[in-house]
């Protein structure tokens, strides 16, 4: 058994409660605490105070590390890495085949913060995919991955027709303010880039 030892006003306190209650699952939870009590019946209150701070410390710590573990990162970009703007972006969605693109980049600017949160910096996710399975973002190795990511979630299931609408019929966001959110900022990037949609199969094809 493995023991934690506390130190405190030059006293060691002895802490095996974590592997006590692990070692010895046959027993019913009353014998579980019957025997605690009796395991630390001799310590003081301030004593047993300190005693389950640092406990509940060693529990956090531990839980802390389990929802901490790796995640599965998706790898699906077979191309070269760019530096994450406006125009590489243009550059990939349209390698990838992506259509709507003006409004897809808009979707990429407002889920990311304009590319500073940190599901972009830390999941190279741009479009908060979420993996309701895991209940996390996904994880991608570079940010043009999530691009291939949103083709094959999301775009697969687009039909033709106004793309707007086909967002809210698939309930891409719960912010009921986000079609207005995402044409708005549509708007602004056209006004800021014009140069790279002012044909209309920059934007929309």
């Amino acid at each position: 058994m493995k023991v934690l030892e506390i130190e405190k006003d030059g006293k060691t306190i002895d802490a095996r409660a974590i592997d006590f209650l692990k070692n010895e699952p046959e027993k019913s939870d009353s014998l579980k605490v019957d025997s605690l009590t009796e395991k630390y019946a001799h310590l003081s209150i301030e004593e047993l105070r300190f005693f389950i701070k640092e406990l509940e410390a060693a529990l956090e710590k531990q839980n802390k590390h389990k929802k901490t573990l790796p995640k599965q990162i998706h790898k699906l970009y077979e191309g070269k890495n760019h530096h994450l703007n406006i125009q590489n972006l243009l550059q990939v969605m349209t390698e990838v085949g992506l259509s709507n693109k003006l409004f897809v980049m808009a979707q990429a600017v407002l889920e990311t913060g304009n590319f500073k949160s940190r599901v972009c910096r830390e999941y190279n996710n741009l479009f908060g995919l979420y993996d309701s399975r895991h209940k996390d973002y996904f994880r991608f190795e570079k940010w043009e991955d999530s691009v291939v990511g949103y083709q094959k979630m999301i775009q697969r299931r687009y039909k033709g027709g106004n793309y707007l609408r086909f967002l809210k019929q698939i309930r891409y966001a719960e912010d009921p303010k986000y079609i207005p959110k995402i044409a708005k900022t549509a708007k602004w990037l056209y006004e800021e880039n014009g140069h790279l949609f002012q044909t209309k199969s920059s934007a929309s094809s």
